[in-house]
């Protein structure tokens, strides 16, 4: 799900990531100093991570196959 939230929630949250063309996924580790990323989390994102791997596998083309 998309949704906006509040800096209250980012803050407290498990895990934390930017999306883009180029930088696909990308964890947010510190929000104004704070630190978001716990070490006992790590495992969500990397789950996240290869989540991502597979959609694009199943819905990109390879620029090179173009």
């Amino acid at each position: 799900t998309e949704e906006n939230i509040s800096l209250s929630e980012a803050y407290n949250a498990d895990v934390v990531f930017a999306t883009g063309t180029m930088g696909e996924l990308t964890p947010i580790t510190e929000i104004d100093g704070r630190k978001i990323l716990n070490n006992n989390t790590t495992y969500l994102f990397d789950e996240i991570c290869n989540l991502f791997d597979n959609c694009k596998s199943e819905n990109c083309t390879p620029i090179s196959k173009l």
